[in-house]
C-alpha cells in the first residue's frame, strides 16, 4: 500500500486546544502551580488553563502561560469554574500535567464540549456543574462527528443479482479511502463508506465550471467519444471519488464536477481538474494504493484511479484538447503537488525555540 493519509490540523481547529499536549495518564497532581488567562485562537474569548503539579516549576509555567495571546499568569490559584462545562486534562511531551477549565462561548453543548476534549485536543474529559453527571462518551477516531476514520479494508458480500465478489469466499473486498476503489464495474458506495471517506478529505459543496461543450462540436456525434464516456464513469464510480462527486453521495452536493451533469459531465470539470486527470499535474502526494492491493485500479501519476491508466489518460487529453489546451501548456516534468500537501510531505522539523508552534491561522 502506498497511500498517504495527511492528517488535517484537527487540533488548532479546537477553541481550547493549546501546544502540543498529550493523553494524561491516571494520576493528575492536586497542587496548582499557577493558572493562565489567555484569549483563544478564534474565538476571542477569555480561556484559562491550570498548570498542576510539583513537575512545574513556577518559571515554567510562566513561560508556557506566555505562548498565549493577551496572557495573565495568577500563581498559586486555580481558575474560575463557576460557569465551566468541564476540565480538559492534558500533559506536555515532558510529563507536566496541565488541564483547560472548558467554558465554550459557542452554545456546546456536554458531549460537543467532551468531543473538543478527547478527539481535538486528545485530552481526558471530566464534566463541571451542568456537566457533571454527563455521561462519558469513549470517542475512537470516527466515533465523532468530523473524525478521521482510520483506512481499513473491508469485504462485504456481494448485492443481490451481482456475480461472486474476488475476496475470500466471494466477497468484495476494498479500501475505504478515497483512493480507493471497489471490484471494476460495482459501485464504491456499495461496499465502502463514504462517510469515512469524507472524514479523509475535506469536502464541501462547490459550483461546477461552467463550461458547455458547444452545439456543433462534431463530439455530440461521434459514438467512440460516447463509448469513451460511459467507461470513464463507471471507473469513477467505482472508486471513492464519487463520494464528493454524485448527487447520490455527496450530502449537500457535489464538488465541482459529478457524474450526473446533464449532456458531458466532464464539462463539469475545471481545466485544473481536467489536466489532474491526464497525469500533465503531478497528484500523487493525495495518496494511491498500488494496483495489486486495489482491485487492479492504479492512481500513480492520474488523476483518477484506472484498470487502464493510459486510457484514462487518452481520455482526458481529449477533453483539454477540445478547450484549446495544449501540453506545453503545463510543465513537462511538473513538480508534485497540491502545494500544500507538498510543504508538508517535504517539510524537515527542527527543535522549536521558545514561542513557536501550530499558528493560530
Amino acid at each position: 500500500m502506498r497511500t498517504f493519509p495527511f492528517c488535517s490540523a484537527v487540533v488548532a481547529l479546537s477553541v481550547w486546544a493549546s501546544g502540543c499536549g498529550e493523553r494524561p495518564s491516571a494520576d493528575v497532581p492536586d497542587e496548582v502551580i499557577g493558572s493562565c488567562y489567555y484569549q483563544t485562537a478564534f474565538s476571542d474569548s477569555e480561556q484559562c488553563e491550570e498548570y498542576l503539579g510539583l513537575d512545574w516549576s513556577e518559571g515554567q509555567a510562566r513561560d508556557w502561560c506566555r505562548s498565549h495571546d493577551d496572557n495573565r499568569f495568577v500563581v498559586a490559584e486555580s481558575c474560575d469554574r463557576s460557569a465551566a462545562k468541564g476540565r480538559c486534562v492534558q500533559q506536555t511531551t515532558s510529563g507536566q500535567v496541565y488541564q483547560q477549565i472548558l467554558e465554550p462561548d459557542d452554545g456546546s453543548d456536554c458531549a460537543q464540549t467532551e468531543r473538543i476534549c478527547e478527539v481535538f485536543a486528545r485530552g481526558t474529559f471530566a464534566g463541571l456543574n451542568e456537566c457533571a453527571d454527563a455521561v462519558d462518551q469513549d470517542y475512537d477516531q470516527g466515533e465523532a462527528d468530523g473524525a478521521f476514520v482510520d483506512i481499513e479494508l473491508t469485504c462485504l458480500q456481494p448485492l443481490a443479482g451481482e456475480p461472486a465478489g474476488q475476496g475470500p469466499d466471494g466477497t468484495v473486498c476494498t479500501y475505504n479511502n478515497i483512493s480507493g476503489c471497489t471490484e471494476e464495474g460495482r459501485r464504491f458506495s456499495d461496499y465502502a463508506s463514504c462517510d469515512d471517506v469524507r472524514s479523509q478529505r475535506g469536502y464541501y459543496p462547490l459550483d461546477a465550471s461552467g463550461f458547455e461543450t458547444p452545439p456543433d462540436d462534431p463530439v455530440w456525434d461521434d459514438p467512440d467519444f460516447w463509448t469513451e464516456l460511459a467507461w470513464v464513469t463507471t471507473q469513477v464510480e467505482s472508486c471513492g471519488c464519487i463520494c464528493c462527486h454524485s448527487t447520490e453521495t455527496a450530502p449537500q452536493g457535489p464538488s465541482n464536477w459529478f457524474v450526473e451533469s446533464g449532456g458531458i459531465w466532464t464539462d463539469s470539470m475545471f481545466e485544473s481538474g481536467l489536466a489532474q486527470s491526464a497525469g500533465w499535474v503531478d497528484s500523487s502526494l493525495l495518496g494511491f494504493f498500488d494496483a495489486a492491493d486495489n482491485n487492479g485500479f492504479d492512481r500513480d501519476g492520474y488523476g483518477f484511479p484506472s484498470t487502464d491508466p493510459e486510457r484514462m489518460q487518452a481520455f482526458f487529453e481529449g477533453e483539454l484538447a477540445r478547450r484549446g489546451v495544449a501540453r506545453t501548456d503545463y510543465p513537462l516534468d511538473p513538480e508534485p503537488g497540491p502545494d500544500f500537501v507538498a510543504v508538508v510531505q517535504f517539510f524537515e522539523p527542527e527543535v522549536c525555540e521558545f514561542g513557536e508552534g501550530v499558528d493560530k491561522n
